[in-house]
């Protein structure tokens, strides 16, 4: 969504799209999503977005991030673990409804702002 965000759906922009997506460190996405997830930013970050507030909508995508990279971290690394299928299919469910709800907010700057954030979020953090 971000990298359609900045570059359009247009077919003759696919590849910026897809080098650009390549650009998302999922280590920085979950630092970003812990943020937004949580409802507040460093304040640092937002000094001049005058009453900054996540909306709703971000923070169930932030926090469903978050949770989603959790799991597959356990998926992964963690041998002793086993998974139900309904289960994993019914939180599979709940990561498509958290993303359902990006394209009506798709416009809104705070949306846009999120999006950008989860490709720089290290470097605007740690700006003073």
């Amino acid at each position: 969504h971000a990298c359609q965000m900045m570059f359009g759906n247009r077919q003759d922009r696919r590849a910026y799209r897809d080098v650009l997506a390549r650009a998302f460190d999922h280590g920085e996405m979950q630092d970003a999503c812990k943020s937004f997830g949580g409802g507040t930013l460093p304040v640092h970050v937002v000094p001049a977005l005058v009453s900054f507030a996540v909306p709703a909508d971000i923070r169930v995508i932030a926090q469903t991030f978050c949770n989603a990279q959790e799991k597959r971290h356990h998926a992964d690394y963690d041998l002793s673990r086993s998974f139900v299928r309904t289960d994993v299919l019914a939180f599979i469910e709940g990561v498509e409804n958290a993303i359902g709800r990006l394209p009506p907010i798709r416009t809104a700057p705070t949306t846009k702002f999120f999006l950008i954030c989860l490709l720089s979020w290290r470097t605007l953090k740690n700006r003073k």
